[in-house]
């Protein structure tokens, strides 16, 4: 009868416990869900606010061009980044690409500001002040992006998080790099 009344508390306690651990796998999977939904629309939300870059890379380089002939080369080569840029959904290779598009921008920019009359003129500076804009609305974005990758990380790190992350092959998210 005590074996019994042993093997009875030991099997309610193992439910209990099971019952516990199952809730809180659900938890964090709902967690998990929900950060990624928010973590993928700050990242769209950052790259609209990367977007107008585009139109800005190609109205330097016209600026640029009477100045220097490797505008022109740049230019062409930035248009192929963005294709490939667009040809890919997983956020690795979007993020590389992102990051090259803004080395040839800024490579760009500092051709443009080693001419001086180029520099001094009122274009460039109206250019230069929707570029700064610009920048600070995509900090911005990159900042909540990257807040709510932090969460989800944290919550993969987790216990719970790490099973889930092990039974179902979740990867964390990377972050954006400062730009």
């Amino acid at each position: 009868m005590r074996l019994l009344r042993i093997a009875a508390i030991s099997l309610i306690v193992i439910l209990v416990v099971g019952f516990a651990v199952a809730w809180s796998v659900y938890d964090s999977y709902a967690e998990l869900a929900e950060l990624n939904r928010k973590s993928r629309a700050s990242f769209a939300s950052w790259e609209a606010a990367a977007a107008p870059r585009r139109a800005m890379f190609r109205e330097l380089a016209e600026l640029l061009e009477p100045y220097d002939a490797q505008a022109a080369t740049l230019a062409e080569e930035s248009e192929d980044v963005l294709k490939k840029l667009n040809a890919s959904d997983a956020l690795d290779p979007r993020i590389r690409m992102h990051r090259l598009f803004n080395e040839r921008l800024q490579n760009l920019r500092d051709i443009a500001e080693r001419y001086p009359q180029l520099r001094d003129s009122g274009e460039f500076a109206a250019w230069k002040n929707e570029y700064l804009k610009n920048q600070i609305l995509s900090e911005g974005f990159r900042e909540n992006y990257n807040s709510a990758v932090r969460e989800y990380n944290s919550t993969l790190d987790t216990m719970t998080g790490s099973l889930i992350a092990f039974f179902f092959e979740v990867p964390p998210k990377p972050l954006l790099p400062a730009s």
